[in-house]
């Protein structure tokens, strides 16, 4: 395998207060332009405990790039979704 097989766009909620999360976030979405006109929007509903989220992932497959709307949560911090794409978090 060559280059960048796969890219996350990820978000956090910052700070270790639980009470920091995304049911405080209101309307989250993901909207991808292409010269300046919508190709893609992705509403990230039903949001509320979680710290950290996965909303959207761009893969290579075939030499070719796709898009997957994730919107997976996790209720821990950052750390944890970074190790769940294998990185180490000190």
């Amino acid at each position: 395998m060559d280059g960048m097989q796969k890219v996350a766009i990820c978000f956090s909620a910052y700070g270790s207060n639980p009470s920091l999360n995304f049911s405080k976030v209101s309307n989250p979405a993901i909207q991808i332009l292409s010269d300046g006109k919508q190709i893609a929007y992705f509403p990230l509903t039903d949001l509320q405990m979680e710290k950290t989220i996965i909303a959207v992932e761009i893969y290579k497959r075939s030499n070719v790039w796709k898009m997957r709307c994730v919107g997976m949560g996790y209720r821990s911090e950052l750390k944890t979704l970074c190790e769940s794409y294998g990185l180490e978090v000190e």
